[in-house]
């Protein structure tokens, strides 16, 4: 170098180290063009409120931005992590110029528009995250050209189409997540050529091609290809749930030897299982469930024996599909590792095997909605692990047996909906980790267990209704302060209410109806201030107390009591839709009544008016030989003499909460009730009122016994109901015609009506003129 830089004229001074930068001059090219692009890509992102990219400017070094990361030796960017940064916008193309991306992350974000071709120039990207995002159109070709990607992950979007042929050469690749999106042609069998593959997430995709009414939205049944399972010789994790895949499972999936989690809940399969699982040593979970596998052979179940070599085997979920068959002994041969099996919601029949008792790992067991026979197997007490147990609505008979209570970690225990009987076992009592436990709809008899009644852990829930159950509900039914449901109805239990009852703080619920309770609502009721549904019914006496008013109650059902007094007049009980109190004969007073509260509307005849008297006699006439549901039904009609001996006369009509037509098509602050002063009706809201109004002239003119004419057809005589249903009212000048047709009549008719009959202008009105005298 001396001699070198000698010859070239420069002198050589001693002591002076000259230091020549070995940097190739295309990196300083390539950081420019590196920065230069992602600079575009900020341009890109619309939304940023975390401020992710702020850094993203002049005032730093490409280098030091937040979510970029260089190459110690280039300086070249070499990943881009931006997942989870709530940002928005959608990907620049100049994002294929940084030739050097190991990664891009973009996962969880809300990117739009379309995966762009250009990714497919990065051939250094080994790892490509967009999932969860909204980028729509079709998995890009291109992407073939990524030949170092490992990882591709575009789940959770709206992506469209077939999963591209052209990726195939992606032989490195070993996850593959393409699931919740809009995917079709089923899973291609060149994915067998990903030998790498170690997991793939294909849920919740239409695979099945669209079918000949596309309109409907459905698609056609797939098959899985017949090799499906020699595609993927060594898969770990195979995600298959949420699809529309039918037929049988696969037999070769039994081979694939290295699977660790099988997954294909929620698909159509059907038939017979007849996979042998025994190879699958390290397989842990498997979910089969909401198919429709069953063949109606009662040795259909016997497919788990082979599970019982799945050593390792720790989750096995086969609820909600169409088993028909008896639960075989070998179920207590699996794993000793399991601590989640659940079969419920099939038509399993037969006992309960008392093998079950082997499973001594079991945290949740699931058996629930079934048609199981005889007893609870004892051998259930050597589940000591178990937390939650679902047997209700089967056929079981017998005792709760005494074992039990051995099961200390119990949190849930529903037992509903079966035939056992007997007395509620004490040992219950020990189970003092106790959530909820529903024993209702069985042929329970005895007293409650005092020990029952104390496990303060009970917090949401204790049923015990519908059963045959006596004696007095035990004062230690107040030890459970922090209950939210009580449900003793329909018993035989007698006595008083305890006024223990007092003591609950996040009571909710309380049933407490036909029983042989005697006595008042007990005062010590009064501190029940988060009750929301109340049920006393057949059972007490004594008054109402007024502090049920300051109760912020949902239901109150009081009915068939022998209450007397007055009714409150505050609070729930100015909603009669949420009160009853039908079958007390000794009450009186109040706003709710006792064959439930209705509003109604009263028109009071001004009898000064002339015709009045005629008006009103026409009209009871008329509306006591018709029904229609477009006509305004008439409750009653009062013809009497007011306190000052002058004659008085009313018709009571079914109230029309939303006013007449003539409110809403002229509205102002002041008519329609005050409501919808600012709404005017839509097309088909008006559509569908002259369609109600025609309904009623076309049953007024045509299908009564004797044809009648409105004669004083306009908006104001159309009232609508909740739902904007039109009702015709007002008959006070409708006209009976003879047994004649209306053609031989029509020239006697005349024009009738009261003043706005036909209001110049008035659409609706000319039309219903029209309809009355010429629809028919």
């Amino acid at each position: 170098m001396a001699f070198l830089l000698s010859r070239m004229g420069f002198p050589l001074w001693s002591g002076i180290c000259l230091i020549v930068s070995t940097t190739p001059a295309n990196t300083i090219v390539g950081n420019e063009t590196d920065r230069l692009a992602l600079l575009a890509i900020k341009t890109k992102i619309t939304q940023d409120p975390p401020g992710v990219v702020n850094s993203w400017n002049n005032s730093y070094h490409f280098f030091e931005w937040k979510g970029v990361r260089c190459g110690h030796w280039h300086k070249r960017v070499t990943i881009i992590d931006l997942q989870s940064g709530d940002l928005v916008g959608s990907l620049s193309p100049h994002i294929g110029n940084l030739s050097f991306l190991h990664e891009l992350r973009l996962n969880n974000n809300t990117f739009r528009g379309e995966i762009l071709a250009e990714i497919g120039n990065l051939f250094r990207l080994q790892k490509l995250n967009l999932s969860i995002n909204n980028f729509e159109g079709e998995i890009p070709a291109n992407l073939s050209r990524c030949s170092n990607l490992t990882y591709l992950g575009v789940g959770s979007n709206n992506l469209v189409g077939k999963f591209p042929e052209a990726l195939t050469p992606l032989s490195k690749l070993i996850y593959l997540g393409i699931h919740l999106n809009n995917l079709t042609g089923g899973i291609p069998p060149f994915i067998g050529n990903l030998t790498s593959l170690v997991r793939i997430s294909a849920s919740y995709n239409p695979f099945g091609e669209k079918s000949k009414f596309p309109w409907i939205g459905r698609y056609s049944t797939l098959y899985l290809p017949p090799g499906f399972g020699s595609m993927f010789p060594h898969p770990q994790i195979l995600q298959l749930y949420g699809n529309q895949f039918t037929g049988p499972l696969p037999l070769l999936i039994s081979n694939s030897l290295e699977l660790v989690s099988f997954d294909v809940g929620e698909n159509n399969f059907n038939g017979k299982i007849t996979n042998d699982f025994g190879s699958l040593q390290n397989l842990r979970k498997i979910t089969i469930s909401d198919n429709h596998f069953r063949n109606g052979e009662p040795d259909e179940l016997a497919f788990l024996g082979s599970l019982a070599n799945c050593s390792n085997l720790e989750k096995l979920r086969m609820q909600g599909n169409q088993f028909r068959g008896v639960l075989p002994d070998s179920v207590g041969n699996l794993s000793n590792h399991l601590f989640y099996l659940t079969h419920s919601e099939n038509q399993i029949y037969g006992t309960i095997p008392s093998t079950i008792g082997n499973l001594v790992n079991l945290a949740l067991l699931n058996m629930y909605n079934n048609q199981f026979t005889g007893k609870i197997p004892p051998s259930i007490g050597f589940l000591q692990k178990l937390q939650r147990l679902s047997l209700d609505n089967n056929k079981l008979s017998g005792k709760i047996p005494n074992s039990i209570g051995n099961l200390s970690l119990l949190t849930k225990l529903y037992l509903a909906g079966n035939r056992i009987e007997g007395t509620i076992p004490s040992s219950l009592g020990t189970c003092r980790n106790l959530l909820s436990l529903h024993l209702f709809q069985n042929n329970l008899s005895g007293t409650i267990p005092g020990e029952l009644l104390r496990i303060s852990t009970l917090s949401i829930s204790l049923n015990l209704a519908q059963n045959r159950l006596f004696g007095s509900l035990p004062a230690d039914v107040g030890s459970l302060k922090n209950l939210m449901e009580l449900d003793i109805s329909e018993n035989g239990l007698s006595g008083e209410i305890p006024s223990s009852l007092g003591s609950y703080t996040s009571l909710e619920n309380l049933s407490l109806q036909e029983n042989f309770f005697q006595g008042s609502i007990p005062l010590a009721s009064e501190t029940l201030r988060g009750i929301a549904n109340f049920d006393l019914s057949h059972n007490l006496s004594g008054k109402i107390p007024t502090f049920l008013e300051k109760f912020a109650l949902q239901k109150l059902n009081l009915s068939f009591n022998d209450f007397e007094g007055e009714v409150p007049m505050k609070g729930v009980f100015t909603n009669a839709s949420a009160v009853s109190i039908v079958g007390n004969y000794r009450l009186c007073g109040g706003i709710v009544n006792q064959d439930g509260e209705f509003v109604a509307a009263v028109k009071v005849l001004n009898l000064q008016n002339r015709g009045a008297v005629k008006s009103f006699i026409a009209e009871c006439e008329t509306l006591r030989n018709i029904r229609h549901r477009n006509l305004v039904k008439i409750i009653t009609s009062c013809s009497s003499v007011d306190c000052q001996e002058n004659d008085f006369k009313a018709l009571v009509y079914e109230f029309m909460p939303n006013g007449s037509l003539e409110g809403w098509l002229h509205s102002s602050p002041k008519t329609n009730n005050g409501q919808n002063e600012h709404r005017r009706l839509n097309l088909l809201e008006r559509i569908n009122i002259a369609i109600d109004v025609a309904c009623a002239l076309d049953y007024v003119h045509h299908q009564c016994h004797t044809p009648i004419i409105h004669c004083d057809l306009k908006p104001s005589n159309i009232l609508l109901d909740h739902d904007m249903v039109a009702h015709v009212g007002y008959f006070g000048l409708a006209r009976f015609c003879p047994e004649l047709t209306i053609l031989k009549q029509s020239s006697s008719i005349g024009i009738r009506g009261s003043i706005g009959y036909v209001p110049l202008g008035n659409k609706f009105s000319l039309t219903f003129l029209y309809f009355d005298i010429c629809l028919f």
